[in-house]
């Protein structure tokens, strides 16, 4: 038994005997994302809400039908769901500033890693709300 049917079984004991999940079981077995201190919800929550629904759309398209085909196909449905994704002004506004972002680094001529990129990697990089 793979560990994702695995966690999917308990998962789904869990709903059914009807008792209530800590935040950190919750998310051990995939069920929320991330548990956060009461007092950064809102904040989290905002940052979420902020990325463009297309561009989430595609990536929730991609986890669960792209993960489940053979590799080209994956390959090919990743391809189609960027160039959608890409038709979308949100998209491109984030596309172009990760770009301006990368090359100003690059241009400086230093080599860059993880914390270079830690607000692309957590979603806060780019205000949608500022477009």
């Amino acid at each position: 038994m793979s560990l994702r049917s695995g966690l999917r079984r308990v998962a789904q004991r869990r709903c059914g005997d009807g008792r209530l999940l800590s935040p950190q079981q919750a998310q051990e077995l995939g069920q929320v994302n991330q548990v956060v201190a009461a007092e950064r919800l809102m904040e989290e929550a905002l940052v979420l809400a902020r990325r463009p629904a297309n561009a989430v759309r595609a990536i929730k398209h991609l986890v669960y039908q792209g993960a489940s085909l053979p590799f080209q196909q994956g390959m090919a449905l990743e391809k189609a769901e960027f160039l959608s994704a890409a038709t979308q002004g949100a998209t491109r506004h984030a596309m172009l500033a990760y770009a301006d972002h990368v090359g100003h680094i690059v241009r400086f001529g230093r080599e860059f890693g993880v914390d270079d990129l830690r607000h692309w990697m957590d979603g806060t990089a780019v205000d949608f709300d500022t477009r």
